[in-house]
C-alpha cells in the first residue's frame, strides 16, 4: 500500500491511498497518466502503519454509492490491522491569518 500526498496546478491538495500493494514505479505511472494536472505529489510508505481516515460527520456528509463499497471503509478506518505509531498527518481546511495582511504592509507600517 502506498499514501501519497500531492498538489494540482490550482492548489488542490489531495491525499490518495492506493487499496493494494502497488510499486512505487506503477504508482507514479498511474497518477501522471489519470492525473496530469499534479504538480507534485510526495510518496509516503503505507503498509500497516500507514491509514487515511474522515471524520465521521466527513463520511456522513457525503452520500454514499454502490462505488464507493470497496474503499469507502478504509477511510472509516474499520478494516484492517493497523501498527500505532506516535506521527500523524493531520489535514484541515485553509483559512486566512488573521495576522497577515492580505496586500501587503499596511500605511502604518511602512515606516513614513
Amino acid at each position: 500500500f502506498q499514501t501519497v500526498v500531492a498538489e494540482d496546478g490550482q492548489g488542490a491538495i489531495l491525499v490518495i491511498k492506493t487499496v493494494d500493494i502497488v510499486s512505487l514505479h506503477h504508482l507514479a505511472d498511474c497518477l501522471h497518466r489519470q492525473l496530469p494536472a499534479l504538480q507534485q505529489a510526495m510518496a509516503m510508505d503505507g503498509g500497516a502503519s500507514s491509514d487515511v481516515i474522515a471524520s465521521p460527520d466527513l463520511l456522513h456528509a457525503a452520500q454514499e454509492t454502490s462505488s464507493q463499497a470497496g474503499w469507502r471503509s478504509l477511510l472509516a478506518g474499520t478494516t484492517g490491522v493497523h501498527i500505532p505509531l506516535p506521527t500523524v498527518i493531520g489535514i484541515t481546511p485553509r483559512t486566512p491569518s488573521r495576522s497577515t495582511p492580505a496586500h501587503g504592509p499596511s500605511q502604518s507600517t511602512r515606516g513614513h
